[in-house]
């Protein structure tokens, strides 16, 4: 039987933005069959029920995602795969990391193919099961990718199996192994697979999995090969200041000094604004025994980064990118001072940015607690001691939606001690988490 196309397909606007997910699901609308035409003329059993899933037995208006991928499931057992499909393209819109979803509609899809290939009787049952293992390898691609994102390795690693035993070839599969096994600190095997990937057609012009590959190559202090690749995606794109600067630390290695000055000039003028340039002047005028000028390059560092936080605090990457920036801005000056003990400007310089390096480590530590509270399930949404100590640290980092947590923990207890000495503790205004000690609170550039 030749594939039909499902009439919602006309209403889906989602297009692929450099992930799997939408070639999946574009490439999956064309395969479902379409709802019956009772379906279309039916008045809804229930207004909540999305048109798309109309008609489909089981389905009701309250039901979560994973409710529907569990029902999914039951559907895909019960050889009903055109409805199950349909429900799971439905979950993949709404929530396009739903690797769960995206999983088991590759099983929906090998289903499909098997039950292709058993129709001997049709000419084209062969393409059609070809056709339907493509849509099954993207749809667990999708997935693998989704659960290597969400750090759910061991899941990823068992789909990439799933993808090498209908694709042996497929050379997707072998970058996400790679970063999967980069991730679970299986440098060899990781090694492997990204060399397998650059060398095939989809990965010729990969310049981040070059990146992904030198930094591996470093870890493990095969310089040689780190460099040569590195080389291989400068070419690729000279304008790449990621590259650049792991091209800079690989010249440093292989102690090419003189590349290595020159590629750390060449991408700070590249790239003027960006505190990863001066961090990396900083380290090579340090080894050079540079240390005054390593010093006015820290410094710089540490401007241009307090900058990005003020106008980003909620990005934790860029905080922790500043505390090695104070770091090695501290023992920069701890060095001079050991070299002119006398001189009180520079002890006091050095005090302060101790003090102030401290108060990040002190943000990071409150952040991660924060996290670990924002990773509770949604059963514990409303738990009293939970929103306590949400808001205790709201406070402490004097974030903005503090009072939020707040008025919340007020209206399920209206007593709540917590709650009504953060309120009246007075409006939240945010910082940055560099206004300890020397700090003024305001914005660093004026």
């Amino acid at each position: 039987m030749k594939p039909r196309r499902w009439i919602g397909q006309e209403r889906f606007s989602g297009k692929p933005r450099g992930s799997a997910i939408g070639l999946c699901i574009l490439l999956s609308l064309a395969m479902l069959a379409p709802v019956t035409a009772q379906s279309e003329t039916a008045s809804p059993a229930s207004p909540a029920i999305p048109a798309e899933l109309a008609g489909i037995a089981g389905v009701t208006g309250d039901m979560s995602n994973e409710d529907l991928v569990a029902l999914a499931t039951e559907v895909t057992d019960q050889q009903r795969l055109d409805d199950a499909a349909t429900i799971l393209i439905h979950v993949a819109r709404k929530d396009p990391k739903n690797y769960r979803a995206l999983e088991q509609l590759g099983v929906v899809y090998e289903r499909q193919m098997a039950r292709a290939r058993a129709n001997t009787a049709d000419p084209n049952a062969k393409t059609q099961a070809e056709t339907y293992e493509t849509y099954a390898v993207n749809a667990y691609l999708d997935a693998a990718q989704q659960a290597y994102e969400a750090e759910n390795y061991a899941k990823a690693e068992r789909l990439c199996d799933r993808i090498f035993i209908l694709q042996p070839a497929n050379t997707r599969v072998q970058l996400i192994l790679a970063r999967i096994f980069a991730s679970t600190e299986r440098s060899v095997q990781a090694s492997q697979h990204y060399q397998n990937y650059i060398k095939s057609r989809d990965g010729r012009q990969d310049t981040s999995a070059r990146l992904e590959l030198a930094r591996i190559y470093r870890a493990m202090r095969q310089n040689y090969q780190a460099l040569a690749i590195l080389t291989e995606a400068r070419d690729l794109d000279s304008e790449n200041i990621e590259v650049l600067l792991e091209l800079s630390q690989a010249y440093y290695e292989r102690r090419m000094f003189q590349q290595a000055m020159q590629t750390a000039e060449d991408v700070l003028r590249k790239a003027s604004n960006d505190p990863r340039c001066y961090d990396n002047m900083a380290f090579l005028l340090i080894q050079q025994n540079q240390v005054r000028e390593a010093a006015e390059y820290s410094r710089r560092a540490i401007e241009l980064a307090r900058t990005r936080v003020f106008n980003n605090p909620e990005n934790t990457r860029e905080i922790t990118s500043l505390y090695g920036y104070y770091d090695r801005y501290r023992r920069t000056l701890a060095r001079l001072l050991d070299a002119k003990q006398d001189d009180l400007a520079l002890r006091i310089d050095l005090a302060r940015v101790v003090v102030e390096q401290a108060d990040i480590n002190n943000s990071m530590t409150l952040r991660n607690a924060l996290s670990l509270l924002d990773q509770a399930g949604p059963e514990a949404r409303d738990n009293i001691k939970l929103l306590e100590t949400k808001a205790n640290i709201q406070h402490l980092l004097k974030l903005p939606q503090t009072a939020e947590t707040a008025r919340r923990l007020l209206r399920l207890d209206p007593n709540n001690v917590v709650a009504r000495r953060i309120l009246q503790a007075g409006p939240i205004l945010e910082e940055t988490p560099t206004t300890g000690a020397g700090g003024s609170g305001q914005d660093p550039e004026k």
